[in-house]
C-alpha cells in the first residue's frame, strides 16, 4: 500500500481500533503480562512479516490456553491479520507497532466500559473523572 494510505491509518484508524480492542481486553484480561509478552513477540523478531506471524501465532496460542480471552484474541488477529496483507515492510512494522502499542496504553488506562472508537475512549476516561 501508499505512504498515503499507512499515513491515514498511522494517524486516524488505529487510534478508533485499538480503542475498541484495548477496551475490550481492559475487561476481559486480568494478567498485564500478557499484554506485554504480545509487544515482547512483535519487537523479538527482525523481519516485520515474520514479527506479525509470529504475534498472531502467540496470541492464537494464548487464546487456545486460556491465557487471552477468546473475544480480544480474535479481534487482535483480526487486525493484525489486516495489517498483515495491507502493508509490506516497514510499513507493516509501523502499523502494527503503532497498533499494538495504543492497544496496551487504552488496555492500562483500563476505561470504565467498552468502546467503540478514539472518542468513546476518551469520553470514558474524562467522563469519569
Amino acid at each position: 500500500m501508499s505512504s498515503a494510505d499507512l499515513h491515514n491509518y498511522i494517524t486516524t484508524k488505529v487510534y478508533d481500533v485499538a480503542s475498541k480492542v484495548g477496551s475490550l481486553a481492559a475487561r476481559y484480561i486480568r494478567e498485564k503480562t500478557q499484554i506485554s509478552n504480545i509487544l515482547s513477540i512483535f519487537e523479538s523478531e527482525v523481519d516485520p512479516e515474520e514479527a506479525t506471524k509470529m504475534t498472531i501465532t502467540f496470541i492464537a496460542r494464548q487464546m487456545r490456553r486460556g491465557e487471552i480471552d477468546g473475544r480480544v484474541a480474535v479481534q487482535l488477529i483480526n487486525e493484525l491479520s489486516n495489517l498483515y496483507r495491507t502493508f509490506k515492510g516497514e510499513n507493516l512494522r509501523v502499523a502494527a507497532r503503532k497498533f499494538l502499542y495504543i492497544f496496551k496504553w487504552v488496555y492500562e488506562s483500563n476505561p470504565r466500559s467498552e468502546v467503540s472508537n478514539f472518542n468513546d475512549f476518551v469520553q470514558a476516561i474524562i467522563g469519569g473523572r
